[in-house]
């Protein structure tokens, strides 16, 4: 009978993406401590890979935010958990793959939508600011302005 060894799953796409990460600081060092290596050592499907795994990363990003971005409680610490990762790595990966950092598109999908319920609803400007995890007033209006050009009620007027 074989000893019990402790196992651990991991997806076939971790696994993936660990061995071509090992893959490439593996040919980063031998490229630096001799000569270049041959175009033709690179392997090919290692960017399919990583795109997969990217576009497989950014398509729940976009779920979770979606489906909690107006929670008041919602942060990047939080965001970082549903996503399995941890903070630094999560906005590392965030910041590399959008261009924006993970607080900027929890600001912006919530403006978005007080942006749509605005127009959508009759609810008081306030119950729109709390609704959509905004807790301070001040900070609400003078934003919301920034990125539309115009207060909340001027917005609704508007549109």
């Amino acid at each position: 009978m074989p000893p019990k060894t402790k196992t651990t799953h991991c997806s076939l796409e971790v696994l993936s993406v660990r061995f071509i990460q090992l893959i490439r600081q593996y040919l980063a060092t031998e490229k630096s401590a001799s000569a270049p290596a041959p175009a033709a050592s690179v392997p090919v499907p290692t960017v399919i890979l990583s795109e997969k795994a990217d576009k497989v990363f950014l398509e729940k990003f976009q779920l979770v935010l979606s489906q909690n971005a107006i929670e008041p409680d919602f942060s990047v610490e939080t965001f970082a958990v549903k996503m399995g990762l941890g903070r630094t790595q999560f906005y590392n990966k965030v910041k590399k793959l959008t261009g924006k950092t993970p607080l900027e598109h929890i600001r912006e999908a919530r403006f978005q939508e007080a942006a749509r319920l605005l127009v959508e609803t009759n609810m008081t400007i306030d119950e729109i600011r709390e609704k959509c995890g905004f807790m301070h007033p001040t900070y609400f209006y003078n934003n919301f302005k920034a990125q539309f050009g115009m207060s909340p009620a001027m917005y609704r007027k508007t549109r």
